[in-house]
């Protein structure tokens, strides 16, 4: 049994792509409750799972497509695991970039 099965989550982990890159259309931004926080969370065209943004995230997509998230709709971006530091230690993240 894996754990990930038992506590499936509603956003996608980086565990989640199995390593590769993916293609994707956004198919909206909605702020959701995330523990304490209310954090935006992208949708894709034909996917369940969102994807979390923080700000390095939102950063890339903003300079790519505006600092409007309605505008984003349709538009193609990959996601791809890696590697980045957070409070110290080097964890696994989704890293965003457009097509």
């Amino acid at each position: 049994m894996k754990i990930d099965d038992v506590f499936a989550s509603r956003t996608l982990k980086a565990a989640d792509l199995g390593g590769r890159k993916i293609k994707l259309t956004i198919a909206n931004v909605e702020m959701e409750k995330m523990g304490d926080d209310i954090k935006p969370v992208m949708y894709f065209k034909g996917k369940e799972k969102g994807l979390v943004l923080n700000k390095t995230k939102a950063a890339v997509l903003t300079a790519a497509f505006g600092g409007e998230t309605d505008n984003w709709y349709g538009k193609e971006i990959a996601i791809y695991p890696a590697k980045v530091a957070y409070n110290g230690q080097m964890v696994d993240s989704i890293n965003v970039e457009p097509v």
